[in-house]
């Protein structure tokens, strides 16, 4: 990609049009991390650009006109292209631009310092007109120039500022700290909710993302107002020492390391409840609190919260199915009732949700009081031992409906239904095996025998 990406700047370069790297691949380079694109900023006007690109048979696609990028791809790698500009007129999000000739004045017109640096990819001179290399040193994220500028021309980079310090594990500002949560009305309501959806799925995995959960709630709570009641909610109960909000965001900074985003939300959802589910026994000289159903109410909580910030489908079934059932392996201990849950998690969408299931209940844990090694042992032999005991994505009968028919000269019915659910059990209770014809025909004739009439 560097190779490919050096080519496209020495060909635009040798027109006559200075061209740099810029912006996300610098800042990446600087910290030792692996880019995703290069992106590159040039003298050239898009027609310029393509011109030159084209006359050495590289692809050229349109991609932003309108601010001046383009994007050259090759093996099937895209390479954005944007003419240096500054921002004439901003509402918000749009912006009018003018095309310049000075990189200086494109960098600041950037979001935050550490992104408004360009490289020569030939010779790795970095040019930094806005202090990003000693930003980056500092490990601070700063909006270039004045805070309320750079926010005013684009609301989502209030919600970028936090993403980028959960991303990175950088300190932010104070000053741009307090300008963003100023301006935070302006972000739910001129920012699409999937541009938010798209940086809390980021920011929810990022390595800082408990600094970010615990010190900037004003932001959290501006996007998922329902988690409001959890904050400082004091649990009296004997398996808890923190408050429903402090734990649930410890549990979430446990999951940063599988780096998926809707494991995290679920976990981030997953006590959303509690504060509407107390109820208090007085037991032995002292009130301890329980949450009775709190998983089945906080399902219904997270179901409007997917649908207001337009999760998709697949993400909105996964994290509701997790808050519902996260309960369930604080106390499954049985072959039969792991095999059931798995059954359950292959049903609702994948197998493999019982792992997730299980990485909540050690998140769970890891915000408790003390953690319980033992308990989480057991649980993950028993899941290991049984989820390999069936070789496709859920339980299924080892008769079909036409082969219990057949056998039984069954007219087609309610009744083959209720044998396959029947001969299913069997398999999760550990008295079938999936692949047994015969003893599954016989138990099914048992069956019948027992249901007729």
């Amino acid at each position: 990609m560097l190779e490919q990406a050096r080519r496209l700047q020495n060909l635009l370069t040798k027109a006559g049009y200075k061209t740099l790297a810029a912006g996300g691949f610098v800042r990446d380079h600087l910290l030792g991390r692996d880019p995703k694109d290069i992106d590159l900023a040039t003298t050239a006007l898009p027609e310029q650009v393509r011109k030159i690109l084209v006359s050495h048979d590289i692809q050229v696609i349109d991609t932003g006109l309108k601010h001046g990028t383009v994007s050259a791809i090759i093996n099937k790698i895209p390479y954005e292209i944007t003419t240096l500009r500054i921002d004439t007129q901003c509402l918000g999000r749009e912006a009018e631009v003018e095309f310049v000739k000075s990189f200086e004045e494109d960098a600041k017109r950037r979001d935050f310092t550490i992104n408004a640096m360009f490289m020569d990819l030939e010779t790795y001179e970095v040019i930094d007109y806005v202090g990003g290399q000693e930003d980056l040193k500092k490990e601070v994220l700063r909006f270039v120039g004045i805070a309320e500028d750079r926010i005013t021309e684009d609301y989502l980079r209030i919600l970028r500022l936090f993403r980028f310090g959960s991303q990175l594990g950088f300190n932010i500002e104070p000053k741009a700290a307090e300008k963003a949560k100023e301006f935070l009305p302006y972000l739910t309501t001129f920012i699409s909710t999937e541009r938010i959806n798209t940086e809390i799925n980021k920011l929810i995995v990022g390595k800082g993302v408990y600094n970010i959960l615990e010190n900037y709630t004003e932001l959290i709570f501006a996007i998922f107002p329902e988690l409001l009641l959890t904050y400082k909610f004091i649990q009296n109960n004997p398996y808890h020492q923190h408050d429903v909000y402090t734990h649930t965001i410890l549990g979430v900074d446990h999951l940063k390391q599988y780096n998926d985003p809707p494991l995290s939300l679920a976990h981030l959802f997953h006590d959303i409840a509690k504060p509407f589910c107390l109820s208090c026994e007085f037991k032995d000289g002292y009130i301890i609190d329980h949450f009775y159903d709190h998983e089945h109410h906080g399902a219904k909580v997270v179901q409007r919260i997917c649908h207001r910030l337009k999760f998709s489908s697949e993400d909105s079934k996964k994290i509701s199915f997790l808050v519902e059932n996260h309960m369930k392996l604080h106390f499954l201990e049985s072959n039969k009732a792991i095999r059931k849950l798995i059954q359950e998690c292959a049903l609702a969408g994948d197998k493999s949700w019982i792992w997730d299931l299980y990485r909540i209940l050690e998140a769970d844990i890891a915000g408790q009081v003390k953690d319980n090694p033992d308990h989480l042992t057991r649980v993950f032999s028993l899941i290991k031992e049984n989820f390999q005991i069936f070789n496709k994505p859920k339980i299924e009968s080892p008769l079909n409906g036409y082969e219990i028919m057949f056998m039984f000269s069954i007219p087609k019915g309610s009744l083959i239904g209720q044998i396959k659910d029947h001969l299913i059990t069997k398999i999760i209770e550990g008295n079938l095996d999936p692949s047994d014809k015969e003893t599954a025909k016989s138990l099914a004739q048992i069956f019948i025998q027992e249901n007729s009439g």
